[in-house]
């Protein structure tokens, strides 16, 4: 015969066996679908950038989803050596955290003056750590290289 003790002790394993088994492996995520309870599924964010082959100058859009725990604030412009050269702030309306996606327009300085690899990127919290996505910087050369004086079109 079951008593309300034993209820109480199943229910006890149970609980303690989903924190156990929770605590080992935290990556995994469960949704309840068969329970028809839906929870939070963890997600790392991206980042991308538009076009991600660009021209001093150039106006260019950075796409972010954050993941299920948010991005950081600021969205950093660095070579592929690890020397960060610009940023952005306050994209967001969060204090330091964001959780909504977000298209930013951004203009490549002219003062950036070395071609070559770059990443654009921001700290995501359930990855604890970096989300990037690569874009090259190439030199303007040929007739788009000069910059007209003046407009001309038609008169009268």
């Amino acid at each position: 015969m079951v008593n309300a003790k034993t209820h109480f002790l199943m229910a006890l394993m149970i609980i303690a066996t989903g924190i156990l088994f929770t605590s080992m492996f935290p990556d995994v995520s469960f949704t309840g679908r068969t329970l028809g309870v839906y929870g939070v599924v963890k997600k790392v964010g991206t980042i991308s950038i538009s076009p991600n082959v660009v021209t001093n100058g150039q106006t260019v859009t950075i796409t972010v989803n954050p993941g299920s725990l948010g991005v950081y604030r600021d969205i950093k412009f660095c070579r592929t050596n690890g020397l960060c050269i610009d940023k952005i702030t306050n994209w967001c309306l969060g204090n330091y955290k964001c959780f909504e996606q977000k298209r930013v327009k951004y203009i490549i300085p002219t003062s950036w003056d070395k071609t070559g690899n770059f990443v654009v990127k921001v700290y995501d919290y359930y990855k604890q750590d970096y989300i990037a996505t690569p874009f090259e910087l190439r030199e303007i050369s040929g007739p788009a290289a000069e910059v007209p004086r003046f407009l001309t079109g038609p008169i009268g």
